[in-house]
């Protein structure tokens, strides 16, 4: 198997809600797994864990926060003969009338999932507040208003790009993933 986006990113918040009562929370998003000799990697997959993804219900209703957006990130699996999963997008509204503080403990932003086999590596993941830049490893003070943005890396892919059959590719193309 090639490599895999991160098993997880964890990302620990706490300060007030809207109505300025203290909260805590910790939420999961996974990143994409790498390509297998028999197939392409799977989308947004905690592996060897078996974490998944918390779903944006979850998120508002536990949180301060509100889902503008959530995806797939297109082209982040590594190419390959298999695909690698690709990693996903989750843009995200800080509603809370006071800061907030969050630590994204976020992997492979540096460093991709690399492929197997002749296989491309994943894209590598990042974060974002208010659409700068920011150090996924150390804690960041979110005020009121503030949107959050994290792209989970994808997985490696699997043998030579060059092999990948054409119903493959335009299945890829058909579904956004390319």
């Amino acid at each position: 198997m090639a490599r895999a986006g991160p098993p997880f990113w964890p990302t620990p918040r706490g300060g007030g809600d809207e109505r300025e009562k203290p909260f805590s929370n910790l939420f999961f998003f996974n990143g994409g797994m790498g390509a297998t000799a028999s197939g392409d990697g799977e989308s947004c997959m905690s592996w060897p864990s078996n974490i998944s993804s918390t779903p944006t219900e979850v998120i508002e209703m536990l949180s301060p926060l509100r889902v503008l957006h959530r995806g797939l990130v297109p082209g982040s699996g590594g190419a390959g003969r298999h695909r690698g999963g690709l990693g996903q997008e989750i843009r995200m509204l800080n509603t809370s009338a006071t800061p907030t503080v969050a630590f994204l403990s976020a992997e492979r932003t540096r460093v991709p999932a690399r492929g197997l086999g002749g296989g491309g590596p994943g894209a590598t993941g990042a974060v974002e507040i208010n659409g700068q830049p920011v150090d996924p490893k150390v804690q960041h003070l979110l005020r009121p208003g503030d949107i959050v943005t994290l792209r989970t890396p994808g997985g490696g892919g699997h043998g030579p790009p060059t092999e990948r059959g054409p119903a493959s590719t335009a299945r890829d193309r058909d579904l956004g993933y390319t």
